[in-house]
């Protein structure tokens, strides 16, 4: 028995949880019952985003920089458009998905596509095709299953754990394509700031670091004094206004079908957290991209890569971690 409920968790990509959630202290109160638990972490998760949203000021964007920007480096009958996959390409990105992902809402596990690539590619080829032609993410591979990981400190305290989010494998597949396309036309155009180095193809913190020391030792070199200012985004995909990355995939080129793609992608999004064998409800996510994903990591970097363009000091760029570096004679400090 122990050796089929073995096999069965491998094949549907479940996992036991490594620490059960014994209790929580919420409000002063104690819960202990795992439903209540899950019901709390959801609300916790979903609503971390919404409460530091409501201490920022609301201020205007100027979308002309963007524009220009665009408009010097890309030529404008060129168009962003997605190629229709073909059921070899399907079948070629679920063999390259790890097999120990685990499954998601849906329950598919990627360890069982890969038992019948060759059967379910031509199905889910004409599902993913269908999706960009309608512009219209499937809804199922909205949903995120949500674990919460406790990271350190009192394990009743919400504050204390962090959501592991578990999507949809299937949500992965089309995800890869629109990705890969994106960042070829993006690259191609040069429009990502040359001093990204995350979430990027032969880039890393090394290539990070590497600019920032080439900048302070030529400074130096210079007799110049440097100042640095490190900035680290707090909730950085989780912030992430979409009407804000619409228009600015607008005005990279992304229009028509594949912004209304873009934008079924991002909206109408919901988790729900798994806790000991029990589900919460549904909630819905008004903002961020997706953690756990692979557009959300280039649709982030989509969203912050005009920020050199407001500013007067070097910017180096790795994910969310930002570093503004700005030199001068030490005579015309004040």
């Amino acid at each position: 028995m122990r050796a089929i409920l073995k096999t069965t968790r491998t094949l549907t990509g479940s996992k036991k949880n490594s620490k059960e959630v014994k209790n929580l202290k919420v409000d002063g109160w104690d819960v202990k019952d795992s439903m209540e638990m899950a019901e709390c972490f959801n609300v916790y998760f979903s609503t971390t985003a919404d409460t530091m949203r409501d201490g920022l000021c609301q201020i205007s964007f100027d979308f002309s920089k963007l524009s220009n920007f665009v408009k010097s480096l890309k030529d404008p009958d060129v168009r962003f458009f997605v190629p229709a996959i073909t059921r070899v390409e399907v079948n070629k990105i679920i063999l390259a998905i790890s097999p120990d992902k685990a499954a998601g809402i849906d329950k598919i596990a990627a360890h069982l596509l890969q038992l019948v690539p060759f059967a379910v590619a031509p199905s889910i080829a004409k599902l993913i095709n269908l999706s960009f032609s309608t512009g219209t993410f499937p809804s199922r591979w909205k949903t995120t299953k949500v674990r919460p990981l406790h990271k350190n400190g009192a394990e009743c305290d919400l504050c204390n754990y962090r959501p592991i989010s578990v999507l949809p494998v299937l949500s992965k597949v089309i995800e890869h394509h629109m990705h890969n396309t994106l960042y070829t036309f993006l690259c191609n155009n040069n429009l990502i700031f040359s001093r990204q180095s995350g979430f990027r193809k032969s880039h890393c913190t090394e290539t990070a670091l590497i600019k920032i020391m080439d900048a302070l030792l030529f400074s130096l070199d210079k007799d110049r004094v440097s100042g640095v200012l490190l900035i680290d985004y707090c909730k950085a995909f989780d912030m992430v206004d979409h009407e804000v990355l619409l228009k600015k995939l607008e005005a990279y080129g992304i229009v028509n079908a594949k912004l209304k793609w873009c934008r079924s992608y991002l909206t109408g999004r919901k988790q729900v957290v798994h806790l000991d064998g029990k589900e919460s409800s549904e909630v819905l996510m008004e903002h961020g991209v997706p953690q756990g994903s692979i557009l959300g990591p280039l649709f982030f970097i989509l969203r912050i890569n005009n920020l050199p363009l407001h500013v007067s000091s070097k910017v180096d760029l790795y994910a969310y971690d930002t570093t503004l570096t700005a030199s001068a004679q030490p005579n015309d400090i004040p």
